[in-house]
């Protein structure tokens, strides 16, 4: 099982957020849901699940009964092809490991875009410093995370070629009338994934202790490191952090 974290939100972009966050991204219109953990039964998409992919963690705390103002959010997300493999990995994906990884990546872009136009000292002294915050975000163990949720989506990705559905599928319907019955690579057309969403709940009060104890084990022996320190508290506090867990699995004919 392979796990990558890339920096872009959602689900349609598996989307890490805080609960304190602001801003919304909604979703992509080349993402379309073809089915659900609730279709066989007739039921709905849960608002928490329709929430997460609009990016609005107040509504994901609403939907799931959650104090906002007490409490931060995180959503870990999996992506991959095959759904049974994926049900696996939400057995025994590690919530803290996931977010800590995250972390990692927030110090890198954080570190990119606060010295972004410095000079070459102020950047080298930045990097050792972010170097730094990378290891003890890694190593932050994020004691007291609760899962409160999880759910599967089955959704298609529309080609880049294509900017509508509807152009897409008169295109696929002549390529199949033209196949006269053979094969079609229907990848060439859309793209098709399961996603599984996790929500975990942690205390504010609990989530910023262990924060500021993995702040605090890099120096304050810059300036460089104290402007970083600050950017980094703000952005793990108050931002929208996205995360994505790409799950490679085999083929279904493996």
């Amino acid at each position: 099982m392979k796990k990558i974290i890339a920096a872009a939100m959602l689900v349609a972009s598996f989307a890490l957020v805080s609960a304190s966050a602001k801003t919304k991204v909604t979703e992509d219109v080349r993402v379309r849901i073809i089915n659900h953990q609730n279709s066989a039964t007739g039921g709905d998409m849960p608002d928490w699940v329709k929430a997460t992919r609009e990016g609005s963690t107040r509504k994901i705390a609403k939907a799931l009964d959650i104090d906002y103002k007490d409490n931060h959010l995180f959503v870990v997300i999996g992506e991959g092809p095959n759904k049974e493999f994926l049900k696996t990995w939400t057995r025994q994906v590690n919530g803290a490991s996931q977010i800590s990884q995250e972390f990692e990546r927030v110090v890198a872009e954080v570190t990119q875009a606060e010295f972004e136009g410095k000079s070459d000292t102020e950047k080298a002294s930045a990097n050792e410093a972010a170097k730094i915050y990378s290891a003890s975000m890694h190593n932050l163990v994020l004691n007291g995370l609760a899962k409160e949720a999880e759910y599967w989506v089955q959704q298609q990705i529309l080609a880049p070629r294509y900017t509508s559905w509807k152009k897409m599928q008169k295109d696929l319907d002549k390529a199949q009338k033209k196949a006269k019955g053979a094969e079609i690579n229907t990848k060439d057309y859309y793209t098709e994934e399961f996603v599984y969403y996790i929500v975990y709940s942690m205390d504010n009060d609990t989530y910023n202790r262990q924060l500021e104890a993995a702040m605090n084990d890099v120096a304050d022996n810059s300036t460089e490191s104290v402007l970083l320190k600050q950017s980094l508290t703000t952005k793990l506090q108050d931002a929208l952090i996205p995360s994505r867990a790409i799950v490679d699995t085999p083929s279904d004919d493996e």
